[in-house]
């Protein structure tokens, strides 16, 4: 080995360095990669308890990070071939997420609405109600602050402090969420008057808010979870599944995903309102 093999921190934990002498280095930007199990880094294996074989491990007495009787109750757990019960649950999993993601999506607002009055805050979340399926009348909704790329830290700072009531501090991590995600979660409340002249104060600069239900607010940012989950899906980031079936499980995921991708969005036909949305 020479002094450019390095780890990841996850293989790093997962390998013995008794006697090692080892160095730590933050990478802030992009490039480089773990050079775990390559054969030309090391003299030596290191069994990662991530990568290496179960047999590799067993010998030499080091307890794997899944093991190999990790999922008992799954048929074949350590054959080569996926069991048609496992094929099933990850093509309904994935419709499922991808049902809900394109539901919550097709049903938020394109634009952001210069006018904010309390009729049509209720008339966005009895639509969206009914494009669901939910018969509940929200209760609670949400201000949302929305990066515009145009206003200043400081600019989102003053507004949020005279807006919120809130300190300094609180507003300064507004202004990041707001910068790092797109948007931030101001105010939530019953009272739709008072989430207006929160935004009012904010739009007294022309910062973007919007106001919706909370509901609608919160399936939003599940969505955007979601679709980062499946995106790691994809990617094969999740490295215990490497394991599972001989690592074919990974194949059978990014292929239905890929073909659930390329189908025609046949759900929302059933509510004639989400339908029409679409058809605009």
């Amino acid at each position: 080995m020479d002094d450019t093999c390095v780890l990841c921190t996850r293989c790093f934990q997962a390998t013995d360095h008794t006697g090692h002498e080892t160095s730590f280095s933050v990478n802030s930007g992009t490039g480089g990669c773990c050079e775990c199990g390559d054969p030309e880094a090391w003299g030596v294996s290191l069994r990662c308890r991530h990568h290496s074989s179960f047999e590799a491990l067993e010998e030499a007495g080091v307890e794997p990070i899944v093991s190999s009787a990790g999922a008992p109750f799954v048929p074949g757990y350590n054959n080569s071939e996926c069991p048609v019960s496992v094929k099933q649950s990850i093509e309904l999993t994935i419709a499922v997420v991808l049902e809900f993601i394109l539901e919550t999506f097709s049903t938020s607002p394109v634009a952001l609405s210069r006018h904010i009055d309390e009729a049509s805050i209720m008339e966005d979340a009895m639509n969206t109600s009914m494009a669901i399926g939910d018969h509940e009348q929200p209760t609670m909704f949400a201000a949302v602050l929305w990066n515009d790329e145009v206003h200043s830290f400081q600019d989102v700072i003053d507004q949020c402090t005279e807006a919120l009531q809130c300190s300094v501090m609180e507003a300064k991590k507004i202004a990041m969420t707001v910068d790092i995600s797109g948007r931030d979660v101001l105010h939530i409340s019953t009272s739709i008057l008072d989430l207006i002249d929160i935004a009012t104060t904010m739009t007294n600069v022309s910062l973007s808010v919007s106001i919706r239900a909370a509901r609608d607010v919160f399936r939003e940012q599940l969505s955007a979870s979601l679709l980062i989950w499946l995106r790691d899906l994809a990617c094969c980031k999740f490295r215990p599944l490497g394991r599972v079936f001989q690592g074919k499980i990974n194949n059978e995921i990014r292929a239905e995903i890929s073909h659930q991708l390329c189908l025609r969005w046949v759900s929302p036909y059933r509510s004639e309102y989400l339908a029409d949305l679409l058809e605009k």
